[in-house]
């Protein structure tokens, strides 16, 4: 494969992630609402070549943790400059100093190279390979970041989808971005077949979180399962938290579910989470009647369920009304009944 010169370094959209709270008293109480405006890697381009890239350590003469995305390369692509690679203590250079996102899912290390297409010189893109730990940090990023405007791609993974200029994915321990400079129907092929490539030469298997099978199917919407690492719902006991989003007549609820060691750790947990919100100022609700030890809170017109059933602690996040919590509460308890140990 034949290295192409570069000229020009491609700005990102900006990107944020921020925990935001519902006025100053939710702010105050530890965030019990939780807000999150995303980057969108998936719509940044610039025209023309890119520019050598900037930061990073070349790959050559070193042996990086993350494989060379040059591996996985199909033919008919050269590559512009020289690999990169991050780690913890630079990995805000490159993603313009919003590695907070990476960094508390487990990030251990990026490697990224951009490509052009031989036969296209003003076709380029860069391809992005995050080790993320393990599994649970890779989904965490990817469940994150995932684009409103997504479009499934089940054949390369569960964990797999694109945009109009870009794929991203979950697979094992690794996340990956392939993000071109333009919408292009021929770059776009190119990026998914890159992307199989990854997939099949990668040495990883499939990810299967069993906190996914935890949430009912009925009533979920499509692509919102997600998992928290750590101070879900602005409390700092609540670490490795999955969520799914269920609705109902125009309302909305997100049901929650974390293992811990045991279920004596789980119950504890589940009530200091219910005294949380107590001390926060919310107010006790009426319980689901048919859900051992679970307590419905209130505040400021949105609705808090929490239970534990054996070490797995669940509940229902910002129901709009107390209905709405403790029906998508009862459904969450009947299928940890069937599918949770």
């Amino acid at each position: 494969m034949k290295t192409v010169a570069a000229n020009r370094r491609p700005s990102r959209r900006e990107t944020t992630l921020s925990w935001t709270v519902i006025g100053v008293l939710l702010l105050i109480a530890a965030g019990i609402a939780v807000k999150q405006s995303r980057y969108d890697p998936g719509h940044w381009s610039v025209p023309g070549v890119p520019g050598p890239p900037a930061g990073g350590t070349p790959g050559p003469g070193g042996n990086p943790a993350v494989p060379d995305p040059e591996m996985f390369a199909p033919q008919g692509l050269s590559v512009l400059g020289p690999l990169e690679t991050f780690g913890p203590e630079n990995l805000s250079d490159k993603i313009d100093g919003k590695a907070e996102l990476y960094l508390p899912a487990g990030f251990q290390q990026l490697a990224c190279r951009r490509f052009v297409l031989e036969d296209h010189p003003d076709l380029w893109f860069e391809v992005f390979l995050y080790d993320m730990g393990d599994p649970r940090g890779a989904f965490s990023v990817y469940s994150l970041q995932r684009r409103s405007e997504a479009e499934s791609r089940a054949d390369l993974g569960p964990f797999f989808y694109r945009t109009a200029n870009a794929v991203f994915g979950a697979h094992g321990k690794y996340y990956v971005e392939l993000v071109a400079s333009a919408e292009n129907a021929t770059l776009l092929e190119t990026l998914e077949r890159f992307a199989s490539r990854i997939v099949r030469e990668l040495g990883q298997s499939a990810s299967h979180l069993p906190e996914l099978d935890y949430f009912p199917k009925e009533g979920l919407e499509p692509d919102s399962l997600t998992r928290i690492p750590a101070d879900a719902f602005g409390f700092q006991e609540f670490q490795d938290v999955f969520t799914a989003v269920y609705r109902q007549d125009g309302r909305e609820a997100t049901a929650f579910v974390m293992t811990r060691p045991s279920a004596a750790a789980a119950e504890s947990l589940a009530q200091r989470y219910a005294e949380f919100l107590v001390e926060s100022g919310a107010k006790e609700a009426e319980v689901p009647g048919d859900i051992p030890g679970a307590r419905a809170l209130e505040w400021y017109g949105i609705f808090e369920i929490v239970f534990s059933r054996g070490a797995v602690v669940a509940g229902v996040h910002e129901a709009e009304d107390l209905d709405l919590a403790r029906r998508t509460a009862r459904k969450l308890f009947e299928n940890l009944e069937r599918n949770a140990p």
